[in-house]
């Protein structure tokens, strides 16, 4: 079976999606199924990301279709670069297309063969081409596995992870690590996971009173996670990786797709929403802190987390994938 992916990536979009079929990818090739992956190129000066996948144009990756056409192709960013007449292009060709959407706003068979999405958006749609909700989160591998050993949930806080994403295009690592500096109540161990694209901090924050440790481009996020006792996240993917491992979490959202998603979680008692970005304030976050000061929440919050979240989501796609092609 032969696959291609086209993925978009850059400074604009980040390296959520990625990063998403990395994993997807090299799950399948495991699974005896053939893999091209294909970053789209993105027109915009200064916005291209230096990757080690070939990029390319939409009319690049036609051509190659046209060479060596797949099987099917799965395609993997934001609606707003994804050009629907190019799919309809495609499907000219005889290819089947699955289609990640996390916006949550194509639902059209004229379009694909099978559309996934976690979005919530999705959750009230009745439509046998979408696959949809937590079932389909694609994590790596070792979330699964670490999760077989029960999430320790100690009597107090003092591991306090930090993460919001590959770019942080809203500074969010900032503004919670200055908030951090006016809370008196406080002594807590602190890990900043900075991504590929996220600038650097400033060192007059880090030589503050504050015991901060900073690392990028970590490689063993579901040990990071499982060893805090509460991570403070944006609301992608990294929030349903802290569900996965039961690691109570905050969310603090770059966006309003982001909000939808942890308002979601929120109410499922999984995560606690602290709102957007523009709306946080040292009030909010220190009351958010204090609730979780108790065990028992926390407790509460790790047990529903892991039971949304099982980290099956590669397996399940990949039986989609197989399932379209037969």
């Amino acid at each position: 079976m032969n696959i291609k992916i086209l993925v978009g990536a850059s400074k604009n979009i980040g390296l959520g999606h990625l990063s998403r079929c990395g994993m997807l990818a090299s799950f399948m090739e495991h699974n005896d199924l053939k893999i091209e992956l294909y970053v789209l190129r993105d027109p915009s000066p200064g916005n291209q990301v230096e990757l080690n996948y070939p990029i390319v144009t939409y009319e690049e990756f036609y051509q190659l279709c046209t060479r060596n056409c797949p099987e099917a192709i799965i395609f993997d960013m934001p609606l707003q670069v994804l050009r629907l007449e190019f799919i309809q292009k495609i499907k000219k060709l005889g290819i089947q297309t699955i289609i990640f959407d996390d916006d949550g706003e194509l639902c059209d068979k004229d379009y694909c063969s099978i559309l996934i999405s976690c979005s919530v958006k999705f959750l009230n749609i009745d439509s046998n081409i979408i696959r949809k909700g937590p079932n389909y989160i694609l994590l790596n591998p070792s979330f699964r596995e670490i999760r077989k050993k029960e999430k320790l949930i100690n009597n107090e806080i003092k591991k306090v992870l930090l993460s919001f994403g590959g770019s942080d295009p809203n500074q969010i690592t900032l503004k919670v690590l200055s908030m951090f500096r006016g809370f008196s109540d406080y002594s807590f161990d602190i890990t900043v996971v900075l991504g590929k694209l996220s600038d650097e901090l400033p060192p007059n924050l880090l030589e503050s009173h504050l015991n901060v440790k900073v690392l990028r481009n970590v490689l063993n996020m579901s040990e990071q996670l499982v060893d805090t006792d509460l991570a403070i996240l944006s609301g992608g993917m990294t929030m349903y990786e802290a569900c996965c491992v039961g690691t109570p979490a905050i969310i603090i959202s770059q966006n309003q797709q982001q909000n939808q998603e942890a308002s979601y979680l929120h109410q499922q008692g999984c995560v606690l929403n602290a709102g957007m970005h523009d709306h946080i304030t040292e009030p909010v976050l220190n009351k958010v802190i204090k609730e979780l000061q108790d065990k028992n929440v926390r407790m509460q919050l790790s047990q529903y987390a892991a039971q949304l979240v099982d980290g099956e989501g590669l397996a399940r796609v990949t039986n989609i994938v197989k399932d379209v092609l037969r």
